[in-house]
């Protein structure tokens, strides 16, 4: 990226006042919409992040209370078979 700067300053000074004005106004453009481009990317990131960890650890909890379920009504069928028995 500093070798292309560098090039775009060479060419700004190189041009006469107006084109080179053009120049820098379409350089500052291009820098804002990079910027933008830039954040906007990096708040879906986030927001994927943040997706993923709530669903990673919401699967986490899921499987734990199944377990928990799934203990107890085993726990629960051993107990009635043996007042059965």
């Amino acid at each position: 990226m500093l070798t292309l700067t560098t090039q775009l300053d060479r060419l700004e000074n190189a041009l006469p006042p107006v084109p080179a004005r053009i120049v820098h106004l379409q350089r500052i453009v291009a820098d804002s919409t990079y910027d933008q481009v830039s954040d906007a990317v990096q708040t879906v990131v986030g927001a994927t992040r943040s997706f993923l960890d709530t669903a990673r650890i919401s699967g986490r909890t899921v499987t734990g209370q199944t377990r928990a379920a799934g203990s107890d009504v085993l726990a629960a069928t051993k107990r009635n078979a043996n007042q059965v028995v």
